[in-house]
């Protein structure tokens, strides 16, 4: 395959200041004079899969008509990314945050598309297992142990020779002896809140050596009116064929053959952008096999459950001052694997008395795994306890389904022990160069994220076109 720009210095330029996505600038290096010829399959239309082809098409010279086409299995465009407005305000389902409003290529876009971001002030409150409210002294002293915990165990795996959990090097640098009785409730929650619920892995599978994903300065934001204004404004233009589920992909021909559940399309290259899951599950099938150390990386990699229950209630109970609620729960094992819950207030967002209900980890499958009314009641047992019996059930209720749905299959990479980031640098390599991969799970430095979808996707088009005739 052709030799392309070094990777960092793409991604250097696709993030510098200034750059967007359809202003030019940085993109400049990479425009070719005259059109290719080679049609373009982009599978799938999430973040990644829109930014492929908006940049073929706009940037790169694929502009005839028909000549890039992005088959997606949904009835909708957006994938991980859903905002849901059946309560009369939008609600993202998936995809919430921006990590790092300041430089972020998401925020570029936001303005771009006219999407106005709110900065999270990540006011926090916990409660106990019982249900009462921790004092802010008493929150604030296990915090600081966590973090400087959190800390040692992270700067141990770096210099580590062998891989192991970060679980593990929080028991090697002496973190349990650090917490006064009690305390260790306080430190599981806030693991849970600050690590569990971020990786969506429990820490005794999350690697200490490889840390978590980049993000960018300013702290984390929410897109105003609902993550799916920039994705609406992402697909502009571009050709997405909805309702199309891809079954194969056989590249072995003079062109690429992709089988779909509403016929075969052909093309002279093809950019899968299915989720990590999607590819575990083997779900699409490739023809000849992908190269067997891509293959491993794929099952290697961890690809986290995340769950999000919507409820509307009648009227607001709970502090609409906080942006983030956390209830303890009953540990299974040390460092926030256990059932604990973690709130948060969309009052401020929305006007409405709405609270979403997150969980992580196995602590996601079960929740999914439940019927709504189940789902609810469970919830409901803890606020009850923290907030007294006499608190209204929910008129309203919406629920993620990321784990059981078979196009997702899950929420979002990350590294678990023995993985890390050559394990994404694999993506790189097909074995044909005639199929490319896109994503937020091919992008090392950025995974698990959707600027790194967006990212990944604008790398994918800049390798593609590179090869192409």
């Amino acid at each position: 395959m052709a030799k392309v720009m070094d990777r960092r210095l793409f991604l250097k330029r696709c993030s510098a200041g200034g750059a967007t996505l359809l202003g030019g600038g940085w993109l400049s290096a990479f425009q070719r004079s005259g059109g290719p010829q080679d049609r373009v399959l982009v599978i799938g239309a999430g973040v990644s899969g829109l930014a492929t082809a908006r940049v073929l098409k706009e940037k790169l010279g694929f502009s005839a008509p028909g000549q890039v086409i992005v088959l997606e299995a949904r009835d909708r465009v957006g994938g991980r990314i859903q905002t849901d407005r059946s309560l009369g305000v939008p609600i993202d389902l998936g995809a919430t945050w921006i990590h790092g409003v300041h430089g972020n290529p998401i925020s570029k876009l936001a303005r771009r598309f006219g999407v106005g971001i709110q900065t999270a002030s990540f006011d926090f409150e916990l409660h106990d297992l019982q249900g009462r409210l921790i004092s802010q002294s008493a929150l604030d002293s296990a915090a600081n142990k966590v973090w400087f915990s959190m800390g040692l165990a992270y700067a141990l795996g770096f210099f580590l020779i062998r891989d192991q959990s970060l679980a593990q090097s929080l028991d090697d640098v002496g973190t349990p002896g650090r917490f006064q009785p009690g305390e260790e409730q306080v430190a599981g929650d806030l693991m849970f809140a600050g690590y569990v619920d971020e990786t969506s892995q429990y820490l005794q599978r999350y690697s200490s050596k490889t840390g978590g994903y980049e993000t960018f300065g300013g702290g984390d934001g929410w897109p105003l009116g609902g993550f799916d204004g920039i994705v609406q404004g992402l697909a502009q233009g571009v050709d997405v064929r909805l309702l199309h589920a891809v079954q194969s992909v056989d590249t072995r021909g003079a062109v690429a053959r992709v089988v779909t559940n509403q016929g075969v399309f052909e093309a002279e290259r093809v950019v899968a952008t299915l989720p990590l899951g999607v590819l575990k599950a083997g779900n699409v099938q490739f023809l000849p096999a992908l190269p067997s150390a891509l293959q491993g990386s794929i099952q290697a990699l961890g690809f986290g459950r995340r769950h999000r229950l919507i409820l509307e209630f009648p009227s607001v109970f709970w502090n609409d001052q906080m942006d983030w609620i956390g209830k303890a729960g009953v540990p299974h094992q040390p460092y926030g694997a256990g059932e604990h819950f973690f709130f948060t207030n969309r009052v401020p967002l929305t006007g409405k008395s709405i609270l979403t209900v997150e969980t992580s980890a196995e602590m996601a499958d079960l929740m999914e795994g439940m019927s709504s009314t189940q789902a609810v009641a469970r919830v409901m047992q803890e606020l009850r306890l923290m907030y007294g019996p006499q608190i209204p059930s929910p008129t309203q209720v919406i629920a993620s389904e990321w784990g059981t749905s078979p196009h997702t299959e899950g929420s979002y990479s990350g590294w678990v022990v023995g993985t890390g980031k050559q394990d994404n640098d694999r993506f790189l390599d097909s074995g044909s160069d005639r199929l490319f991969f896109a994503g937020e799970h091919t992008l090392a430095e950025y995974h698990a994220t959707v600027h790194g979808a967006l990212l990944s996707g604008l790398a994918a088009a800049q390798r593609l076109a590179a090869v192409a005739n």
